[in-house]
């Protein structure tokens, strides 16, 4: 989960009970914001904290190569409002591509 900051990842940390699956929380508020405490319950409760900086720095010094997607790759989740039935949304290469074509081709 990424939140702006601390305060709203407070908010996050209290409702781990009822969120199960969360398991880390982005920060992007600069460093040095959140209590040592916070982290206590944090690591209580499983979930790792992070300063989106430090992942940006992560992501500088570990590089990896960049890789081809597949026709079946997930390029973006866009999510329906549910009108018909129960709110959903994924779209493949595949499906970009073709819409591309068919707006160059027009």
């Amino acid at each position: 989960m990424v939140v702006d900051n601390a305060t709203k990842m407070e908010k996050l940390l209290d409702l781990t009970d009822k969120i199960p699956s969360l398991k880390h929380i982005v920060v992007i508020e600069e460093e040095n914001t959140i209590g040592g405490d916070v982290y206590s319950r944090a690591k209580e409760a499983g979930v790792g904290i992070h300063y989106f900086a430090d992942l940006l720095k992560a992501g500088e010094e570990q590089l990896i190569d960049d890789k081809t997607p597949s026709p079946d790759d997930v390029h973006i989740i866009c999510y329906t409002s549910g009108t018909t039935g129960t709110p959903k949304g994924v779209s493949s290469h595949v499906f970009l591509v073709s819409i591309a074509s068919y707006l160059h081709f027009r």
